[in-house]
């Protein structure tokens, strides 16, 4: 790990030092020409001075871009109200510049999956409902989004990246006090295992999903298919007091229980979960307009000699 982060801080650094160059060897000479060259000063030459310049800006906002953007991943439970602001299910990536995070409530209706052949996901949308407070205004979005399909809403772009499903377990004690209950965020490749802590009551497990079970011989298990026809947990669990020591092994379905000495182990609901990210991009119009800047200070500079009748 201390290689790793050595290498990263090294291409950290080179990236901000390369467009430094860039910026200042294209501006040096930008200089040089409007103020001390002697070419003659008409359209074609400003808008040579433009391109340049405008290219020198490029250059500059795309090397501050990561300090400006807001970007933040939502896992959304169906049906379930998640507060951005405030919400284990919503992590904001630290930039020092970017707008602070919305007063944005988000909740995912549906999550709909296709797979190949190959049992890869081959298309994936969900149906998303963003309810958006700003300046005292109250604004709504309701919008499938898929892969490479966002929404827009205010400046923030609404984009799906992945799915998969989050279990609701529980753990009561002897007198029916529970002592631990969530939904869990498990791996979203079902051919793994997802260890999971569930702390307060001691247990720790192994779970694995299959979403269309299918008993194959004495604890071995496995899935007909992707489609969620006979969802199911395989599990491994291990007390605390004794970690060396296997304390349950078998498959819940929702809805079941299982019992671990005075514990009672609830696999009580399951739900789809979306993940989506959440960018702000404030330099998007800015690099928008300098691009033009360019093409048409291009046209300007090259377009007579190109579109210009040759002469016999």
């Amino acid at each position: 790990m201390l290689v790793l982060s050595k290498v990263y801080n090294i291409w950290t650094t080179l990236f901000f030092f390369i467009p430094a160059f860039i910026f200042v060897s294209v501006g040096f000479c930008t200089f040089r020409r409007v103020f001390r060259s002697e070419e003659k000063k008409g359209l074609t030459f400003w808008s040579s001075i433009v391109f340049h310049i405008s290219m020198m800006v490029i250059v500059a906002v795309f090397s501050i871009a990561e300090l400006t953007q807001f970007d933040a991943m939502a896992l959304l439970p169906q049906d379930v109200d998640v507060d951005a602001q405030g919400s284990t299910f919503v992590t904001v990536a630290p930039s020092p510049l970017a707008r602070a995070v919305p007063a944005i409530n988000l909740r995912m209706e549906w999550l709909k999956t296709k797979y190949d052949e190959g049992n890869i996901a081959s298309e994936r949308d969900a149906m998303l409902h963003v309810n958006f407070v700003k300046d005292g205004e109250h604004f709504s979005l309701s919008r499938v989004i898929g892969v490479n399909r966002p929404a827009g809403m205010e400046g923030y772009q609404f984009m799906l990246i992945g799915g998969g499903v989050t279990p609701l377990f529980k753990v009561r004690d002897k007198d029916g006090k529970v002592l631990f209950e969530q939904y869990i965020k498990i791996s979203e490749d079902f051919m793994a295992e997802s260890p999971i802590d569930m702390p307060g009551s001691g247990l720790y497990m192994q779970a694995r999903f299959f979403p269309d079970l299918e008993e194959r011989g004495q604890y071995t298990y496995g899935t007909k298919s992707l489609g969620m026809n006979n969802p199911a947990f395989g599990l491994r669990i291990v007390d605390g007091r004794e970690p060396f020591k296997e304390a349950w092994r078998g498959v819940l379905k929702p809805g079941e229980k299982a019992r671990i000495g005075n514990l009672t182990l609830e696999f009580a609901d399951l739900k789809q979960i979306a993940i989506v990210r959440i960018t702000s991009d404030t330099t998007y119009w800015s690099v928008f307009s300098m691009w033009v800047l360019v093409m048409s200070a291009l046209v300007i500079r090259y377009g007579p000699g190109i579109f210009r009748p040759e002469r016999n």
